[in-house]
């Protein structure tokens, strides 16, 4: 999403051909958002970039993510990055004019928050299945019991019956079968 929108800020400076005015946007939104950006043309030139002075830096032609920008799609890669010296996930959009890519703008994160991301997002589905299997065990263990009372009340009346208490009441709670059998009791 980050690149999407970095995309749309830079076709101004892509049109006017301000590629100072580029640089300095591309620099602050990288500070702001905390992310490594870099905006390329369609000969992997880099006209910005967040982290470093784009004149210094190589072509990115040949970087797998810019290559499939520069055909129209989403490019996404994850490898080591010279330049900052750390893993980095990558991931690059097109700029537009109209139907034509005029360059691309890409997005990078170090894979080590990537990471940190992925490890709390496991930790909070974990947490939630525990308290869903919690409540989950909870309920079954309610229902279960309020499907047995009647039941084992049943029981215990019959057994008083068979030890010849016959003035015991055996209570009828429902209609269904388990109330039948109860009403059946009581009459016998």
């Amino acid at each position: 999403h980050e690149a999407a929108i970095v995309a749309v800020l830079s076709l101004p400076y892509f049109r006017s051909g301000d590629v100072g005015g580029l640089d300095e946007l591309i620099k602050q939104t990288g500070e702001t958002t905390d992310r490594r950006i870099t905006v390329v043309d369609t000969s992997g030139a880099v006209l910005a970039d967040s982290a470093e002075d784009p004149a210094m830096m190589a072509s990115h032609a040949a970087r797998p993510e810019i290559m499939q920008a520069l055909a129209g799609d989403i490019g996404t890669e994850t490898r080591f990055s010279t330049t900052v010296s750390e893993s980095l996930m990558y991931v690059a959009v097109p700029v537009r004019d109209g139907s034509e890519v005029i360059g691309v703008a890409r997005a990078a994160l170090p894979v080590s928050r990537v990471d940190a991301i992925v490890d709390r997002t496991v930790i909070a589905i974990i947490i939630s299945m525990v308290i869903l299997a919690v409540a989950a065990g909870l309920a079954a263990w309610l229902i279960a019991r309020f499907i047995t009372r009647p039941i084992r009340e049943l029981a215990t009346a019959a057994r008083d019956i068979a030890a010849g208490q016959f003035d015991r009441p055996v209570p009828v709670q429902a209609r269904d079968e388990t109330g039948q059998l109860a009403l059946a009791f009581q009459n016998m």
